[in-house]
């Protein structure tokens, strides 16, 4: 198990209503894609998530110089449990800023007891946590996207445990941000970059914004190997 590497948040009363308030946050273009867990649509899904009953959609823009990413999971059978999202391995509790949904944690996660059953292998990133078969969940960061992974359970269907994961998983790409999403994957945040000059962030107003995501795009993933405690 890893030890000291996950960071509480408390949930605090009316959360549910947040999502409400995300989509007219900005005027900046979203970038959107969503991936379900039909045969070859990108998510790997166990007991009742399998056969199409699962989906995850996102949408990312930019505001100001901070980055908000919106996430939705929808499925027709048993609640979500929680919802993981990978970051780069650099993102702390700083880069996860006013106005995100509140009961996250931050750290790495594996399969342990009950814990992330099916979960390919350990994953850095915000965990959030779900209330039912459709569930919305905002982070506000200073980090910019890239493709990356994500992980979801519930409890049992029967004797089946209950998970999905992006096909993806623990693979990295290098396609531009902007362009057509690489298969298995959805948008998470990186490392964080320097917050450009006021000048640069009045470009996202007139296109400038996909001018900027194709340099964003370029950045790697640094996946160190995992060392358990």
């Amino acid at each position: 198990m890893f030890s000291n590497l996950v960071y509480m948040h408390k949930k605090s009363i009316g959360s549910i209503c947040l999502f409400a308030l995300s989509i007219s946050a900005a005027n900046a273009t979203a970038i959107t894609g969503a991936i379900d867990s039909d045969p070859g649509d990108g998510l790997i899904g166990g007991g009742g998530w399998s056969d199409g009953n699962a989906s995850i959609s996102y949408s990312v823009k930019n505001r100001g110089g901070s980055w908000i990413y919106d996430y939705m999971w929808s499925t027709t059978q048993a609640d979500l449990t929680h919802l993981i999202v990978e970051t780069s391995e650099t993102f702390k509790v700083e880069n996860v800023l006013p106005g995100s949904t509140p009961g996250w944690e931050l750290g790495w996660f594996e399969r342990g007891g009950n814990d992330n059953p099916g979960i390919p292998a350990p994953i850095y990133g915000v965990k959030f946590f779900g209330e039912g078969m459709l569930d919305v969940f905002r982070l506000i960061s200073d980090a910019p996207p890239m493709w990356g992974d994500m992980y979801a359970k519930d409890g049992k269907n029967g004797k089946d445990e209950v998970f999905a994961y992006n096909a993806s998983f623990g693979l990295t790409s290098d396609a531009l941000i902007e362009g057509m999403a690489p298969p298995g994957f959805i948008l998470v945040p990186d490392t964080v970059s320097a917050v450009p000059e006021p000048s640069s962030l009045a470009m996202f107003g007139i296109g400038g914004f996909m001018i900027l995501l194709s340099v964003l795009g370029e950045t790697r993933r640094n996946r160190k190997a995992v060392r358990r405690i």
